[in-house]
């Protein structure tokens, strides 16, 4: 029951080994109970007392089979699930046999424990093949585990039709516990190294949208928002600012590059706190920055400007070199007839301008 719970949590991998597994060890539990005479516990119908031991034998096979089919014999997932049916048939007309008073539980169940003999055997031909033909690991290390139940459950038939029931079911209660100890350790291990990929793989997504620097978003996710909001089914009016660092190359070559990162993290920084709360930012390389804000609103956008600035101001008071910007901004009207690299040539020629203008003051 527990594995049954956990293969909920595990359902979006597509992977229901455990799922499989845990209806395998309920159906064998439920076996063992009836086996030992424990069932009189539970319920006095006698038909469930004296046959669902019987039954539970053409059940068994099925979540076994549907195990080995998506984790080991993949290649023959076709034929293991039409056995995998035919189990589920067996079932149900030994049941119906039953019920109607045609044939009893005792000799029905000599076709389900031959069909079962004949399914082993084939089940160990294609592990073999798989091994063999394919190099397949996992099916070698699945017929070890398997050799193990196999050995005992063959004792167990092998006295069946012997007419020897002194012990029925003792060897194949013992093989089949060993055997699911051993496919839960499997299961284990294999669950852990599908979440450690699927962490895996969620850090590469957030790395190829993320500039590694400061954190934000970078140019793929520019892209990607320019597109959706320029040519996509959520179109709509924007205001685009684009923003420049200033000397960065003379701050790299006089200070190191790790003052010109510093930099970098606080334009970043104070841009996020200006307008991050009204659109999104981004780094789309070097020193040059993105903002696309939902807001078209000018004031706001010189708010936010002079915020940018004025905390650039503060924190070059205590640094041996100037922290400023080049910025050009305007609005981009979805409805327009204006092409979008246009538009954005339109943005860094106006930031261009401005920076021609900051160094000119500078120099006075």
């Amino acid at each position: 029951m527990l594995t049954i719970a956990s293969s909920i949590f595990l359902f979006n991998t597509g992977d229901n080994r455990l799922l499989y597994l845990g209806l395998f060890a309920v159906l064998v539990s439920a076996w063992i109970l009836s086996e030992s005479r424990l069932t009189q516990f539970f319920t006095g119908n006698r038909f469930i007392i004296g046959g669902i031991s019987y039954m539970l034998i053409a059940l068994i096979p099925i979540p076994f089979l549907l195990y080995i089919r998506d984790g080991v014999l993949t290649k023959n997932k076709r034929i293991i699930t039409f056995i995998a049916i035919m189990f589920m048939l067996n079932f149900l007309i030994n049941l119906a046999l039953q019920v109607n008073g045609i044939i009893g539980f005792f000799e029905s169940i000599q076709l389900t424990n031959g069909f079962l003999l004949l399914t082993i055997v084939f089940v160990i031909i294609l592990l073999f093949m798989e091994m063999i033909r394919h190099k397949n690991s996992q099916a070698k290390r699945f017929l070890m585990y398997l050799s193990v139940m196999i050995i005992l459950v063959l004792i167990e038939l092998i006295q069946f039709f012997s007419q020897d029931f002194d012990s029925t079911s003792f060897y194949s209660r013992i093989g089949i516990i060993i055997f699911f100890g051993f496919l839960a350790w499997d299961s284990i291990r294999h669950f852990d190294g599908l979440l450690l990929k699927d962490k895996e793989s969620q850090i590469l997504k957030q790395l190829a949208y993320r500039d590694i620097l400061t954190g934000g978003n970078n140019r793929t996710v520019f892209e990607n928002d320019i597109l959706e909001l320029t040519k996509g089914q959520n179109k709509r009016d924007f205001r685009m600012v684009l923003l420049d660092i200033n000397s960065l190359k003379s701050i790299n070559d006089r200070f190191g590059h790790q003052e010109g990162d510093r930099v970098i993290i606080k334009c970043h920084q104070y841009m996020e706190e200006a307008f991050g709360h009204v659109g999104k930012c981004y780094r789309l390389g070097g020193d040059e920055f993105a903002c696309i804000l939902n807001s078209v609103d000018n004031d706001f956008y010189e708010k936010g400007i002079a915020q940018i600035k004025n905390r650039l101001n503060e924190d070059q008071k205590n640094l041996p070199y100037g922290m400023e910007v080049a910025i050009g901004s305007d609005v981009y009207l979805c409805e327009g007839s204006i092409e979008f690299s246009k538009f954005f040539h339109h943005i860094d020629q106006l930031m261009y301008l401005d920076k021609i203008r900051s160094k000119k003051i500078a120099n006075g």
